[in-house]
């Protein structure tokens, strides 16, 4: 019988595929899963050898320390953690709003600290985007204060098909927070849906 489904979710289905190959939670290193709206951001933390959830956060929340301390708990310690959260302030979420921390990625470092090793990825990369079939026409801006640790969420974004670009310490993930806003307001003045970014000059062998 011929499957109903659309292309893009077959799409879809195709990369989920193709990353769970490489990438498979268990309870002492849970695999991230991100889904991004044009307004708000969701992430679950999932052990996969259990089958279960360990932890969901969105943009939807009050807080983030609340989620941050309660998977400090649940977190070994010195694995990565990739913070994609973005701190936008409805209803005018595509004006830069930028918490006095700094970004969200510094709050989960501070609140994480001792436990973690903070990365802060995915930030303008569309749902649209992700679900799409073949290559995604966008980078991923990473930071990090460890480049080893930076090297790790590179690899990662570039198994989801996108180009991840090293942004540097994790105080620079502040410029990645503030450009989904701008984003934001590019879809819906050019109404598109997805606009992502791309960094010009690099390599080849980096594209």
């Amino acid at each position: 019988m011929k499957s109903s489904a659309t292309p893009r979710l077959r799409g879809r289905e195709r990369r989920h595929i193709r990353i769970r190959k490489k990438v498979q939670g268990t309870a002492e290193r849970p695999r991230l899963c991100v889904y991004r709206s044009l307004n708000h951001i969701y992430a679950q933390l999932v052990d996969d050898l259990a089958g279960r959830t360990i932890m969901t956060v969105s943009s939807l929340d009050k807080g983030l320390a609340p989620d941050v301390k309660t998977a400090k708990g649940k977190v070994a310690a010195g694995k990565i953690v990739v913070d994609a959260v973005v701190p936008l302030v409805p209803p005018k979420v595509s004006v830069v709003k930028l918490p006095p921390d700094g970004s969200a990625a510094l709050i989960a470092q501070r609140l994480l600290a001792g436990t973690a090793r903070v990365q802060a990825a995915f930030h303008n990369v569309s749902a649209a985007k992700l679900h799409s079939s073949g290559p995604v026409d966008c980078d991923v801006l990473v930071f990090g204060d460890e480049q080893a640790a930076r090297a790790v969420v590179i690899e990662l974004a570039n198994a989801a098909g996108t180009r991840g670009v090293d942004g540097g310490p994790l105080a620079n993930s502040a410029a990645a927070e503030a450009l989904t806003s701008v984003l934001i307001g590019i879809n819906r003045r050019y109404k598109v849906e997805g606009a992502g970014i791309r960094i010009t000059g690099l390599p080849l062998a980096q594209r």
